[in-house]
C-alpha cells in the first residue's frame, strides 16, 4: 500500500497474514521484542516491521499500527504532494 509513492504497508499476497509496516524507533524496539514480529528484511533500518506469526497482533492492533505507518508517511511526504492528496489543511 502506498501513499503518494511511498510505501506504508507491505501485504503478502498468498499469505495475508503476513505483512510489513513502519513504526516509531520506540516502537520498533517494543515490536520486535514480541513473538511473530522481526525486524523487517532490508527495511530495518527505517524500522520497518514484519508480522511473521499469525496470532502476533489482534485485528484491532494491526489496524491501528497501520494507521500509525499511514500518517509517518504522510508525514513525511513533502508539502507540495501532501497538497496534492489532500493531506493538508487549506491554510497550510
Amino acid at each position: 500500500f502506498t501513499l503518494g509513492s511511498k510505501m506504508f504497508a507491505v501485504f503478502d499476497s498468498g499469505n495475508l497474514t503476513r505483512y510489513s509496516f513502519k513504526t516509531t524507533p520506540e516502537k520498533f524496539a517494543v515490536l520486535t521484542a514480541t513473538d511473530g514480529l522481526i525486524p523487517a528484511p532490508y527495511a530495518a533500518r527505517f524500522y520497518w516491521v514484519a508480522v511473521v506469526g499469525p496470532d502476533a497482533l489482534s485485528g484491532g492492533v494491526a489496524r491501528q499500527l497501520i494507521g500509525e505507518s499511514y500518517e509517518l508517511v504522510a508525514a513525511g511526504l513533502p508539502i507540495k504532494v501532501r497538497k496534492q492528496l489532500g493531506l493538508t489543511a487549506p491554510e497550510e
